[in-house]
């Protein structure tokens, strides 16, 4: 058996006191990166509705306002930044859920643990983790 796999629950404690850190961390960037997209979101559509009006008075035809209009190429800008605030507050968000799992599986290796120390029926082989 390879000693550098062996469970430590003192490492375990350590571990999850620093991923707690990074959760803390990680959900400071999760509250700027909704407060980026929805201001990215606010001003398309604000310049969205402006360009509507714009080709409406210009007498375009209702129905090729909404895809002329996102095809302006400043609207079209905005609409790419709006997408990727999205996708980055997606990620931080699936990064915060991906951490709380590790938590989960750090909790049950300190169960497994205890049960072993106080004499529990638990399987004789060593759990192997890699986060």
């Amino acid at each position: 058996m390879d000693e550098n796999y062996d469970l430590d629950p003192n490492e375990i404690i350590q571990q999850l006191q620093d991923l707690i850190q990074k959760i803390e961390d990680k959900n400071d960037e999760y509250k700027s990166l909704g407060r980026t997209r929805a201001d990215k979101t606010r001003i398309f559509n604000i310049e969205f509705a402006k360009q509507q009006l714009l080709f409406k008075n210009k007498g375009m035809a209702i129905s090729i306002l909404k895809s002329q209009t996102l095809g302006h190429v400043k609207i079209s800008m905005l609409k790419f930044d709006v997408d990727v605030s999205e996708a980055e507050y997606l990620a931080c968000r699936e990064a915060l859920h991906a951490m709380r799992e590790i938590i989960g599986t750090y909790r049950s290796f300190l169960t497994w643990l205890r049960m072993e120390y106080q004499g529990q029926n638990v399987p004789q082989s060593v759990p192997r983790f890699h986060p």
